[in-house]
């Protein structure tokens, strides 16, 4: 626990750096990977949040908004920190966390407020706090054995064969696009397996599958 508070602190000063003081918190748009966006909201209808990332220069300096449309999620989770109450609404600043391509944002949590210094620090810790989840994961390719309920087995180039746990939570890559469904996998079907491992158990669980079709 003591060394997440020290690194926390560190990677927030990273992560500031890096993104500015508003927008979107990430590099530049790969496919489907991990995202933070930060603004004030202009509109909401039913899942899709207009959001426009520069509001201060916008107000301060007349400058061109900078858009971009979100979409939240069937399972979106919610929390208003810093005066924000009773659900997101329009002209609330907000942090969405969640997944962007290089054309959508789909947030999976919402963390808003009245105040946009509240938000700004939410967005930081978001972006710490899974820096630290994917220093943590680990990653192996190797070919295709079998699937035995929810675990996985495939066999290294080295000719180990490791078995991984297959969770509610784990997403399958196919082509490098991110699919809603498990593929069907096939005897010497070469994959990339990102998995995190239980101190405890030594048991592998599968974060994330990347396979070519």
């Amino acid at each position: 626990m003591r060394i997440v508070h020290r690194l926390v602190p560190g990677l927030l000063a990273g992560s500031l750096l890096l993104g500015g003081a508003s927008g979107v918190f990430a590099a530049k748009a790969k496919a489907n990977h991990f995202a933070v966006a930060t603004g004030q909201v202009q509109s909401i209808n039913g899942t899709s949040v207009l959001v426009t990332l520069n509001p201060g220069a916008v107000a301060k300096k007349g400058a061109a908004a900078k858009q971009i449309t979100v979409t939240l999620s069937a399972t979106v989770k919610e929390r208003g920190v810093a005066g924000g109450t009773g659900g997101l609404v329009a002209n609330d600043y907000a942090a969405f966390v969640g997944i962007r391509s290089a054309t959508t944002f789909t947030a999976n949590r919402v963390i808003y407020s009245t105040k946009p210094a509240a938000v700004h620090r939410a967005a930081l810790r978001a972006r710490a706090l899974h820096t630290l989840t994917v220093l943590s994961i680990h990653q192996v390719r190797g070919t295709y054995q079998g699937l035995n309920g929810t675990a996985l087995s495939i066999q290294t180039k080295a000719g180990k064969t490791l078995s991984f746990q297959i969770a509610t939570t784990t997403r399958y890559f196919v082509n490098g696009q991110l699919v809603t469904a498990a593929p069907t996998f096939t005897a010497g079907q070469s994959l990339l397996v990102r998995f995190k491992t239980d101190k405890t158990t030594k048991t592998r669980t599968a974060v994330a599958i990347r396979v070519k079709a």
